[in-house]
């Protein structure tokens, strides 16, 4: 059996997506190791590669992945593949979709060639589906039959012919991650070491907060499962002897630092770093407590990563209402304190229309994150991304969102004749935001990215300050003269913890 496996990126301007196909890595290497007949499985992340390799052979299977950033690219592929054959299999997974049964329902019916959607984390589904095909003698028809009579856990497909959803029971998890094989060990991610893609790593999977704007936030991922020590190592190890000249690694995971693990992870990094060079730079989520912890973490890389000091909100109104809980204030400035100190950079995320968020909750939050001496501010609006718990039709009428569409950036091209565009959805007014109130606060993000993010002033200013206009304002870390060491400026530090 031969099968084709894609995680595209659209390229028409630059790379969207410049990483390693992790996920469909680890969905290849599941099914190669614990699928007892032979099984080719090649990856795809460029369509310039995939599109030449149909004309030279037609697999048995093609799965894609259905991400924000490539649903559109993907649906299209399989359209595009049914035309070729009627006889190949179609299969799409990935966190791009709707958890109510009516939308997953509409979702499958925009998309008529694909056959089945394998939902969560999908190695053992994906597996399972695909002995399945295999005892039926690659013939779909056979496949879906026996699909109606028993439905496969964690897999659904529309039955074209009644018109209704069919989906298996059970939506499980892997809880010992090691039974997933390495892909980077089994050489099935070799060839992306090709100069224009960066290395992913996962450490563990899920995250504890129950965010509803993000799609981990979901029940399904509270409980966090860790690949073992010895198994991170040796994938670091196999990167780092290929990885050249790539300088970034990416991590995919939600909380680095939090857990006493990401300590030694950290500090086999800084390992690497010193005997190879290598990686100069993390692009990473850390965590969102333990924070003394995570400026550990960021010691021990040598200052790889940049701490997020992520809040999304400073409203504690807010907060409850999105079921999530920052740090407390007094720690969060002697965290920004210690982050200037280190000569660390750091970063906070903002939403945008968040439910119950105004026009002046929102200014004072940015305020606040200014006073704190946070480096870097990064005002989002809120996506509607499918999956997620804040995208259901309870929530949008509770707080009277209104939405509008816009192509996410980078994602579009022109392929075989076909434009293909990725858009999002975004929140632009709720009950307690008109429209003018978002466009206020848009204009105050303009003004920030022009004036704060990008600091053009931060000399001139930070010579005109004197020590007493400081003392007065000891919260006037927008400036930012500490990392120049300039004569005459200082910043002083907050209450101390």
């Amino acid at each position: 059996m031969l099968i084709y496996l894609a995680d595209l990126t659209h390229t028409s301007i630059t790379l969207s997506i410049d990483t390693f196909p992790l996920g469909i890595g680890y969905l290849a290497a599941y099914a190669r190791e614990n699928i007892k007949e032979p099984l080719e499985i090649e990856l795809f992340r460029y369509l310039d590669d995939l599109f030449p390799r149909l004309e030279e052979r037609l697999p048995d299977v093609i799965g894609v992945s259905n991400y924000c950033w490539n649903s559109a690219l993907s649906s299209w592929v399989v359209e595009y593949l049914r035309t070729k054959s009627p006889q190949i299999l179609t299969v799409m997974g990935g966190p791009n979709f709707p958890v109510d049964p009516e939308l997953q329902e509409e979702f499958l019916k925009r998309i008529p060639a694909l056959d089945f959607y394998v939902l969560g984390e999908g190695e053992a589904s994906f597996r399972n589906l695909i002995e399945n095909f295999m005892a039926c003698g690659k013939d779909r028809e056979k496949l879906f039959e026996h699909f109606r009579k028993q439905p496969y856990n964690s897999v659904l497909a529309m039955d074209r012919e009644a018109g209704r959803l069919i989906k298996g029971e059970g939506f499980g998890r892997m809880h010992d991650l090691d039974r997933i094989p390495s892909p980077y060990q089994l050489g099935l991610l070799d060839k992306f070491f090709d100069g224009r893609l960066n290395p992913m790593l996962q450490t563990n999977r899920g995250c504890p907060f129950t965010c509803t704007f993000c799609l981990e936030g979901n029940p399904y991922y509270t409980k966090v499962n860790k690949f073992s020590m010895d198994r991170i190592k040796q994938d670091l190890d196999y990167i780092a002897a290929r990885v050249h000249p790539s300088n970034t690694l990416f991590l995919t995971d939600s909380n680095f630092g939090m857990y006493p693990q990401d300590m030694e992870i950290a500090q086999y990094i800084g390992h690497l770093q010193n005997r190879v060079g290598w990686p100069k730079n993390i692009n990473g989520t850390t965590g969102k407590n333990n924070p003394y912890g995570i400026l550990h973490v960021v010691d021990l890389v040598n200052g790889a990563i940049r701490v997020s000091s992520s809040v999304q909100s400073m409203d504690e109104g807010v907060l409850k209402n999105i079921r999530r809980q920052n740090i407390k204030l007094q720690d969060y400035d002697a965290i920004q304190w210690e982050i200037r100190k280190k000569n660390m950079q750091s970063l906070a995320d903002l939403i945008l229309c968040l439910p119950g968020e105004t026009r002046q909750t929102h200014f004072e939050g940015i305020k606040r994150l200014l006073d704190s001496g946070v480096q870097r501010i990064l005002p989002y609006q809120l996506m509607l991304l499918e999956g997620t718990q804040i995208n259901n039709r309870q929530t949008r009428n509770q707080y009277g969102f209104q939405t509008k569409f816009r192509m996410v950036p980078r994602n579009f091209g022109i392929y075989n004749g076909r434009k293909i565009f990725e858009v999002e959805e975004i929140v632009v007014a709720t009950n307690s935001l008109s429209f003018e109130d978002y466009l206020d606060c848009r204009r105050l993000h303009l003004i920030l990215e022009a004036y704060y993010e990008e600091n053009p002033f931060q000399e001139l200013v930070g010579v005109a300050l004197d020590d007493r206009a400081i003392h007065e304002r000891p919260r006037i870390a927008l400036i930012g003269v500490a990392d120049h060491h300039l004569p005459g400026s200082r910043l002083v530090p907050p209450e101390a913890p």
